[in-house]
């Protein structure tokens, strides 16, 4: 009784408490000048972008723990299988917010944003941002296939990709 008080307690007080740590991250960036900073998109970005790599860093550590510790009968397949479709969802999120992205640097007509925008894909660290992509956008489309969700081994690795992905993000922001 005392340890379902305490989880709903904590999951209440930590739920507000990502949205707003991201979303104030996310404004110090959107509040500069700096081309390719200043977007009102940023806050929910970030924020399912915490979501999507939290979730994979779960899995990452949820699978050798299980095995480790002989939890097979407490952490289940469908647990898997539900944590693979929230990264469906929070990948797609991410993805809608990339695009966007570029959307927004055409549209402003600002030469400096549209450079910087194209300069991730073609310039010096393209390589970066194709790695982003990839590993943010294309591999979890995988997920979609239902017995990939339940692969053990292959979520193993598909999370450390996404959480590579992640990495390259930030890097991509910076």
């Amino acid at each position: 009784k005392h340890y379902s008080a305490a989880y709903l307690l904590f999951a209440a007080f930590a739920t507000p408490l990502v949205v707003s740590v991201h979303s104030v991250v996310s404004w110090d960036f959107a509040m500069s000048l700096v081309p390719g900073w200043h977007s009102t998109i940023f806050p929910p970005y970030f924020v399912a972008g915490a979501i999507f790599s939290g979730v994979a860093m779960v899995i990452t550590l949820a699978i050798p723990i299980r095995k480790a510790f002989g939890l097979h009968r407490i952490i289940t397949l469908q647990h898997f299988e539900a944590m693979s479709k929230l990264i469906m969802l929070t990948s797609g999120v991410v993805s809608y917010a990339y695009i966007t992205e570029f959307y927004v640097a055409w549209y402003s007509n600002n030469d400096f944003e549209r450079y910087q925008f194209l300069f991730r894909p073609f310039g010096q660290f393209a390589m970066a941002f194709w790695g982003m992509f990839f590993c943010n956008c294309v591999a979890p489309l995988s997920l979609w296939y239902k017995p990939l969700r339940t692969n053990i081994p292959f979520l193993f690795v598909l999370t450390i990709i996404i959480n590579i992905g992640m990495w390259l993000e930030r890097f991509n922001i910076i």
